[in-house]
């Protein structure tokens, strides 16, 4: 058995895949297992996986029908078998002293998840950082540094990727099929589960947004994929703390009637049906973390002339209305 098991969704990343795995082989911790998901891909990126294996015994491959980056992470999360999980991304990499570290750092504060940074640069970066700073939270610390606090490191602290977890956290947990923005849905539940997080500033992982990638050009369908997982959010983290539940209800209330905007323009009626049937539906649960806009425009939002209304002032009527009458004045 393994200490590590690195889970790495691979669709489509021919041109990606060899600078990603190839910085996880450079590693300068060996004891892990390599678990490369093909989630059908269409190109090379299945053949390259299967070369690696060949390669390299500590790597496994899993090809499966195509069904998005839940599904291929929680295939891979169903066959580790390491004491603990990374994820990677398949067109990201990462630097080669990243998991001894990391692994050290669990261990001196028996963790239950290491946070590392993240740098968009595209060159390794090969820094030997014998110092550095870390800070050591419980789960729920955690979570209100995240959400109530930071909002320069929410990315990376919500990822699934950059993180060593204690495999156990993962016991009834997977991330949610069929959506996109499911590390959003999820990670949050790994952290309630925890009772050490620690979290430090070497960025040991290089995040690559290319171009063509589902978070670079969002549709309608997606916001509303992101409006559900922020409802589940809401939901989980309602019961735990008041800052954290108002703070997430916000959030939610904000991305719903985004994801109405964003449908009413598309013209897509059938996700502008979903996201506006899931926000009225929430409605008793979010009212009293709203202020008294929020609660007004969820009760005009269910009558016809005054939704439209709202959808042609982009959600925001009221607000231009007293920023005309500032001006007059």
């Amino acid at each position: 058995m393994k200490v590590l098991s690195i889970v790495v969704p691979v669709y489509n990343v021919e041109t990606y895949l060899p600078i990603c795995v190839d910085s996880i082989l450079r590693q300068s911790f060996t004891d892990y297992e390599l678990i490369l998901v093909d989630d059908g891909s269409t190109d090379q990126s299945g053949t390259l996986c299967d070369e690696y294996a060949v390669i390299d015994e500590r790597i496994s491959v899993i090809h499966k029908n195509n069904g998005g980056l839940s599904s291929a992470r929680n295939a891979g999360l169903d066959m580790a078998k390491g004491e603990f999980i990374s994820f990677i991304d398949s067109d990201d990499f990462v630097e080669p002293n990243m998991f001894e570290q990391l692994i050290h750092i669990q261990s001196y504060h028996n963790a239950d998840i290491v946070i590392c940074g993240y740098t968009r640069d595209k060159e390794m970066i090969n820094n030997d950082y014998s110092t550095f700073s870390q800070s050591v939270f419980s789960g729920i610390e955690y979570l209100k540094h995240l959400f109530c606090k930071s909002g320069r490191d929410f990315t990376n602290g919500i990822s699934a990727w950059a993180k060593l977890y204690k495999s156990s956290l993962f016991n009834g947990i997977r991330y949610p099929e069929g959506y996109v923005f499911e590390d959003e849905g999820t990670t949050h539940k790994l952290y309630l589960k925890s009772k050490t997080v620690v979290q430090i500033d070497v960025p040991f992982y290089h995040y690559i947004k290319r171009e063509d990638s589902i978070i670079t050009s969002l549709k309608a369908r997606q916001i509303h994929d992101k409006q559900y997982v922020y409802w589940i959010r809401f939901i989980d983290l309602s019961s735990t703390d008041f800052s954290l539940a108002l703070k997430s209800a916000k959030m939610y209330y904000a991305v719903s009637y985004s994801a109405l905007i964003s449908a009413y323009k598309e013209s897509d009626w059938i996700s502008y049906r979903k996201s506006k049937k899931l926000l009225l539906e929430s409605k008793r649960e979010i009212r009293p973390f709203l202020d008294k806009y929020g609660k007004l425009y969820l009760w005009l939002l269910s009558f016809p002339l005054t939704e439209k209304w709202l959808l042609i002032n982009d959600f925001e009527p009221i607000q231009k209305i007293i920023r005309k009458v500032k001006r007059i004045k």
